[in-house]
């Protein structure tokens, strides 16, 4: 994060999907500078995509 602000983009961490698509609306309309949304996962087992 300290080093995404040492290169003038707004750095947050979202911990759930609600900050996340605060974040992303609040990154899009903020056009001065670019954000970054670091968004933690969790590895997921793999499973056969689903076709709906």
């Amino acid at each position: 994060m300290a080093t995404a602000a040492s290169y003038g983009t707004d750095a947050h961490e979202a911990t759930d999907t609600e900050q996340v698509a605060e974040m992303l609306r609040a990154g899009v309309d903020d056009r001065e500078r670019p954000t970054l949304i670091n968004v933690r996962t969790n590895k997921a087992k793999k499973v056969a995509p689903r076709l709906t």
